[in-house]
């Protein structure tokens, strides 16, 4: 199996702010893209299908 590594800006969990996040893809041959799987980003700090952000673009929700 191969690992690919992309190298991108640091990104987090839209939801939580966690950074441990797993993004599933697949290269699609015949159009030559990288498509989003089902789910396409699961967090395994607030355990839920959600998506992402870029760490700094990252603003927590205010609890009232």
């Amino acid at each position: 199996m191969t690992n690919f590594v992309f190298e991108t800006e640091e990104v987090c969990c839209c939801d939580c702010g966690g950074s441990n996040i797993h993004i599933n893809m697949y290269y699609q041959v015949w159009s030559g893209e990288w498509q989003g799987d089902s789910p396409e980003v699961w967090c395994h700090d607030c355990h839920k299908e959600t998506s992402w952000v870029l760490l700094d673009d990252y603003e927590p929700e205010e609890e009232e």
